[in-house]
């Protein structure tokens, strides 16, 4: 049986799924590290699991499901023709494994889970020292599941590679270079363009601090791609081509958004390293996602390489709060909230982006 919500009823109940996750690392304080992060993933993977024809490309992921199930294509002969640039063989084995139940639930699921367990591994693991840090761990999952955890119904492949390069930062704080490379390397089995997260292994100390001329070159190298992104689209080749296409969404309006936190960040800089020096290098990455967003304006997928380092807000923006008087934190996490809720609508429900409304599910 197929259930579809109206569109206000489905805002709802993104609210509800996402808010039970974000509150449940607040209270539960288990002891195995694995159950708590199973407890908080619950909802919303299942949630994604059970989605039906939500996001712009489920069809196309659901053909793809259905054509590995009916070929019977084995991994040897996948591997004869595999491509770096054109083929993804993560998703190929997702799909294999799924086709075992002969089940869409049970490929969503998995999907899913890939989206959203490595971002809670890595919040839990890096942003959750103490008690009295619980608090920034359920505000910055809360602003991961409203910002980004969405766009994964959509972009599929890339919403997992771009969880498994926000886990990767724990291995760049901790210096674990083969860790790392690993979590890279599986998020490039999914999509390629990971890729552009290996040069931030190397921007940092295991303090978290980059050096002045670091920064100067990063964001001049990050400019100079936006300005040759089409020499370098046409020097990739293969399926990327079809990035060179002009398409634009909404007039890229987030821009702006982005540039705004981007300046705040930059002002309060000191006060963000100082809470924690880790931060340093989230504003770096924040600042070169912020530059990648100025080729919406001609081209709405090339834009998308930023998102790798935009999710970064989801740890920066809750720690902002702390720049308060303790008497008004309470009014900013109450504000943070709205402001969350506000962008959802704006995005999802007012310019319908990604295709996620209205909320549809199989029972």
């Amino acid at each position: 049986m197929i259930v579809t919500l109206s569109k206000w009823g489905s805002v709802l109940l993104y609210f509800i799924i996402f808010s039970l996750s974000s509150n449940t690392a607040r209270r539960i304080k288990s002891n195995n590290k694995w159950l708590r992060v199973l407890l908080i993933a619950f909802f919303p993977v299942i949630f994604g699991g059970i989605r039906y024809y939500v996001g712009a490309d489920y069809s196309g992921y659901l053909a793809q499901f259905n054509e590995v199930i009916y070929s019977h294509q084995s991994i040897a002969s996948y591997l004869k023709t595999y491509s770096f640039i054109n083929d993804h063989i993560g998703m190929f084995l997702v799909q294999k494994f799924s086709a075992i139940f002969n089940s869409s639930f049970v490929y969503f699921t998995i999907t899913s889970a890939l989206q959203y367990i490595p971002v809670v591994i890595y919040l839990c693991k890096d942003w959750d020292d103490s008690n009295s840090n619980s608090k920034l761990l359920s505000y910055s999952l809360f602003t991961f599941l409203f910002s980004f955890y969405p766009f994964g119904f959509a972009a599929i492949r890339q919403g997992i590679a771009m969880a498994f390069c926000l886990l990767s930062l724990s291995y760049v704080y901790e210096r674990k270079p083969i860790k790392f490379a690993i979590c890279v390397l599986v998020a490039t089995i999914f999509h390629s363009t990971a890729l552009v997260f290996v040069p931030i292994y190397f921007l940092c100390s295991k303090s978290g601090t980059i050096t002045s001329w670091k920064k100067v070159l990063v964001i001049s190298i990050a400019f100079l791609a936006i300005f040759e992104i089409d020499f370098i689209i046409a020097s990739v080749g293969g399926r990327y081509l079809g990035y060179l296409d002009s398409e634009v969404e909404g007039r890229n309006l987030i821009f702006w958004m982005y540039l705004f936190w981007c300046i705040i960040f930059l002002v309060f800089r000191k006060k963000l390293v100082a809470l924690n020096p880790k931060n340093d290098l989230l504003i770096i990455m924040f600042t070169i996602g912020t530059i990648f967003q100025i080729l919406g304006f001609t081209n709405a997928f090339s834009k998308r390489i930023g998102e790798y380092f935009l999710v970064s807000q989801c740890i920066l923006i809750p720690q902002l709060t702390c720049v308060f008087t303790k008497d008004s934190q309470k009014l900013a996490w109450f504000l943070l909230v709205i402001y969350q809720v506000a962008i959802f609508i704006f995005q999802y429900a007012i310019l319908g982006q990604s295709q996620i409304l209205p909320y549809s599910f199989i029972i």
